[in-house]
């Protein structure tokens, strides 16, 4: 194996570990709102349930997403760089781009924190 197709192979392994982080996370919130359903509160229910699903875009299509961008951008910018590494780049760069989206949304819900007393 050459060093640019085992280069590629640790970035792909290194951003599947991470995305399976996140699926990991979205499956454990799925699983924890399907559990808490109110009786009642039906906004609530479709506001939960339309935010789970986009969660599940975003995790879901952010990192194939990079990883098609690599796949195409990667030759074009650089003919003798394989195409593979310039996959495995982008799929890195897709679940480091998901981890940011993770953070600003953890931010958000943060400021929007009240305490009443």
């Amino acid at each position: 194996m050459d060093s640019s197709r085992k280069a590629a192979v640790g970035l792909a392994v290194v951003a599947l570990v991470i995305w399976a982080v996140f699926v990991m996370w979205w499956a454990q919130s799925a699983y924890s709102a399907a559990h808490h359903l109110s009786a009642t509160d039906w906004q609530g229910n479709h506001r939960t349930k339309v935010r789970l699903l986009f969660s599940a875009c975003v995790i879901g299509g952010l990192p194939p997403l990079g990883a098609a961008l690599g796949w195409v951008w990667g030759p074009l910018t650089a003919p003798s760089r394989p195409a593979a590494l310039a996959t495995a780049w982008g799929f890195l760069s897709g679940t480091v781009g998901l981890g940011v989206c993770a953070l600003i949304e953890f931010g958000i819900a943060l400021s929007r924190v009240e305490f009443v007393f």
